[in-house]
């Protein structure tokens, strides 16, 4: 029987215990002999075995280290990546395979629609690389910047009833300037420059083409496919198309247009200060998701759309006017020029943003008019400030907003009925003293009524002489004021 450990330490002393020599305590890490068995004694030896300490790393340097791996092999899949678009281009430049195979579908181009002329690629003109590079890795972060540029020209008869841009197609976004020229002309030119990160996507991926409309509609059209590769935002094409209208050649007199349009989604208007130069019988500039600034602008019927953007300027109309976007603000100056043959009308929307506009309301013979005002926004203020009025005139205006401020000021020739409303707050009148507009020296009279605290109703007249006006003035949440 062999006794180890702890255990031995409880035998007597004895001959038995003498027998284990320092030789064999010297050796107790070795492997012990095989058991033999002996008469009469007892061997016992201790054993110590000796274990490696094992260092552990901590979780947080375990995650570093893994995070760092991630990073390292994150990088070479970009770069595995980018290398295969860069195989792709390089193939394709080779002769390997096309690159038109990317672009699908048909050019969207309306049914209503005839194509004229297109540009073949070698006739664009004054292709160059623009003042920077771009990171093969990144895509640029403003949409201007594009490495390469091309430009073409077309000319628009005047003898055309109706002018206009067209693009359609989600590869394309751009600009339209409209301005004027002190040169004589019967055509109008449109100065296309293309932008573009490579070649193939401007001979592929888009059609720009001289366009009619029937037979008395002319104008230019750019279309664009959907690419279907990689990276489609680096296919992207932008637009810069300035139609620049020639003088009228009658120094008394400012060009007439019978009618011009543009209908560029995805992209920004700028009109320059045509309001003593051109007049048009109808323009009508839609776009979205950019905005419409005008310098100054008049026409007999005007249509401003655009959305998420805000509409800016100075436009003056006589039959009619509509601006309209939302979720973005319309700041603007107006001038409606009535003839008493019919009503003139003005609608203002926009939604989520502030309405702050200026209108001057003004007649053939100076006196009379009738005029037709829609004004309205959502949750944000609205402030209406009618400049001028003609005497006798009837004005009817509708302002409406909600959860904020609603606040309109009428020129003292205002003559009619007033109804203010909204919630949580009384209506506030402000009356300030002035002069009769006729120069009679007639004595102003203002009546009121409140319909509760939130309600307030009335009239103005000069004189015992009621005028037929009627103003509506609408919030909630939110204070309402009208100045007379």
């Amino acid at each position: 029987m062999i006794i180890s450990g702890d255990n031995a330490k409880l035998l007597p002393k004895g001959p038995a215990s003498s027998n284990v020599s320092n030789a064999e305590a010297s050796t107790a890490h070795t492997e012990p002999p095989p058991y033999q068995a002996t008469s009469g004694q007892y061997t016992v030896r201790e054993y110590v075995v000796a274990q490696q300490a094992v260092y552990r790393q901590s979780p947080m340097r375990r995650f570093c280290n893994a995070f760092v791996v991630a990073i390292f092999i994150w990088l070479l899949m970009s770069l595995l990546v980018q290398s295969i678009v860069d195989l792709a281009h390089w193939s394709h430049r080779h002769g390997h395979y096309n690159l038109q195979d990317f672009w699908m579908g048909e050019f969207p181009v309306p049914s209503e629609v005839t194509l004229v002329e297109c540009v073949t690629p070698k006739q664009w003109s004054g292709e160059h690389p623009l003042d920077h590079l771009l990171s093969p890795l990144f895509p640029p972060s403003s949409p201007d910047r594009y490495p390469y540029a091309s430009e073409t020209e077309f000319e628009l008869p005047l003898s055309y009833k109706n002018l206009f841009l067209l693009s359609r197609g989600p590869q394309t976004h751009g600009t339209l300037n409209i301005v004027t020229s002190d040169v004589k002309s019967d055509v109008a030119k449109v100065h296309l420059v293309m932008k573009y990160f490579g070649k193939d996507d401007r001979d592929f991926g888009a059609k720009t083409c001289l366009i009619k409309r029937s037979n008395s509609e002319i104008g230019v059209g750019i279309f664009t496919r959907r690419w279907a590769g990689y990276d489609p935002g680096r296919h992207m094409l932008r637009f810069e198309a300035t139609v620049v209208l020639p003088e009228s050649g009658n120094l008394d007199k400012p060009l007439q247009l019978e009618s011009f349009e543009s209908d560029i989604p995805n992209s920004n208007h700028n009109v320059g200060d045509l309001q003593s130069l051109v007049n048009f019988q109808y323009i009508s500039l839609k776009g979205s998701n950019a905005p419409i600034r005008v310098k100054s602008l008049h026409a007999h019927k005007a249509v401003i759309q655009t959305s998420n953007s805000p509409i800016e300027g100075v436009f003056n109309a006589s039959r009619s006017l509509t601006l309209r976007t939302s979720n973005a603000p319309i700041r603007v100056d107006v001038g409606i020029n009535n003839d008493k043959d019919y009503i003139s009308d003005l609608v203002m929307r926009t939604s989520n943003s502030k309405l702050d506009a200026t209108v001057s309301l003004t007649s053939v013979s100076s006196k009379g008019g009738r005029y037709l005002v829609t004004a309205s926004t959502s949750n944000s203020p609205l402030r209406v400030d009618f400049a001028a009025s003609p005497l006798d005139s009837t004005l009817k205006l509708e302002a409406s907003t909600s959860n904020s401020p609603a606040s309109v000021s009428l020129d003292p020739a205002y003559e009619g009925t007033f109804s203010l409303t909204t919630s949580l707050f009384a209506p506030t009148l402000i009356r300030h003293q002035v002069d009769d507009p006729s120069g009679k020296g007639r004595e102003r009279i203002i009546e009121t009524n409140s319909f509760g605290r939130n309600v307030l109703k009335g009239s103005v007249k000069w004189a015992k002489q009621q005028g037929q006006g009627s103003v509506s003035i609408r919030s909630s949440n939110a204070p309402v004021t009208l100045e007379l």
